[in-house]
């Protein structure tokens, strides 16, 4: 498969920690990948295609660049309540866990709008900022925690009534930073372009 589990996590009692402060910061939980039930035809917000390159989101009209200097494994998770749709998510170790993840919600459900997705539960300062011609929010934090130094960051924007929100939270600085990188270089379509922006190299992406 394009991202391998094998080799990700030295240690379970480690990874466990640090997946329940991803899963306390977010709101989301860990689920068992499976297959897709929607009709391959349907598009959905959860519609999208994945290359060794990037994730290209099919319903928004998005591609996210990926790092490629280290192996990044899949993540499956299931929202613990309300219509948050799961678009896309990457985990990776190298000197610490890292974990991206991608997820709309309708913008009405959402208080304070883009600005108080990326505050999150923990009331982030935030700050506005351009990406790919659209405004995003960004909140950031530091903390210390059971698997070491944790940076929490997120991002989002408003979009076609959703609100898109990408979510890091990393142990390790510099891979925390490439992820980073990595969702400042979103670039943004026409959503009927999505399988022509994917490329070749791509397959459907099964969240």
């Amino acid at each position: 498969t394009l991202f391998p589990y094998s080799t990700l996590f030295r240690s379970h009692c480690r990874f466990a920690t640090n997946v329940l402060l991803l899963s306390c910061l977010t709101g989301i939980s860990l689920a068992q990948p499976g297959s897709s039930t929607a009709n391959a035809t349907t598009v959905t917000p959860e519609t999208g295609f994945i290359s060794p390159a990037k994730y290209t989101n099919a319903f928004f009209g998005f591609a996210l660049p990926l790092p490629q200097n280290v192996p990044l494994g899949g993540m499956s998770l299931r929202p613990k309540s309300g219509p948050v749709h799961f678009l896309f998510g990457v985990q990776a170790q190298r000197n610490g866990l890292a974990v991206l993840t991608v997820t709309a919600k309708a913008e009405g459900s959402v208080p304070d709008g883009a600005r108080g997705a990326a505050s999150g539960p923990k009331h982030l300062s935030t700050k506005r900022v351009e990406i790919g011609g659209r405004e995003f929010w960004k909140g950031e934090s530091q903390e210390k925690a059971a698997g070491g130094k944790m940076r929490s960051l997120g991002f989002a924007t408003s979009n076609s009534g959703y609100v898109l929100q990408f979510d890091v939270v990393s142990f390790d600085a510099k891979l925390g930073d490439e992820l980073q990188r990595s969702i400042e270089s979103i670039t943004f379509f026409d959503p009927s372009k999505a399988e022509e922006v994917a490329g070749p190299d791509s397959h459907p992406y099964n969240s």
